[in-house]
């Protein structure tokens, strides 16, 4: 799911820059990018695929989540947790911030 993500995301690279993305769960993925058009916004997203990804299915095969990265954050405030590094998490405020992993 990550390979495709990033892989998907090359397609855009005119549009989003992707800064870093890890595995957090089996189902799960976060990353951190930027639209181009914000003005330099760093934005954090964790995407969740289904439990029964499959090749063929564009909601598991990263498709769907670049379209999710290139969709404008609209209110990127005090609605949205940051994390130490000023990321913008674009998730509910009672959720956790993901924890970015060491760089290797």
């Amino acid at each position: 799911m990550l390979d495709a993500l990033v892989r998907d995301a090359a397609y855009f690279s005119d549009e989003i820059r992707v800064h870093s993305a890890w595995v957090e769960s089996p189902n799960s993925v976060c990353v951190i990018y930027e639209r181009f058009i914000d003005g330099g916004v760093i934005l954090g997203r964790r995407i969740i695929f289904p439990p029964h990804a499959r090749e063929s299915d564009p909601a598991s095969t990263g498709s769907d989540a670049v379209e999710l990265l290139r969709e404008p954050a609209w209110s990127v405030s005090e609605h949205y947790p940051t994390d130490e590094d000023g990321v913008f998490w674009l998730i509910p405020a009672t959720d956790r911030v993901p924890i970015t992993p060491p760089e290797s």
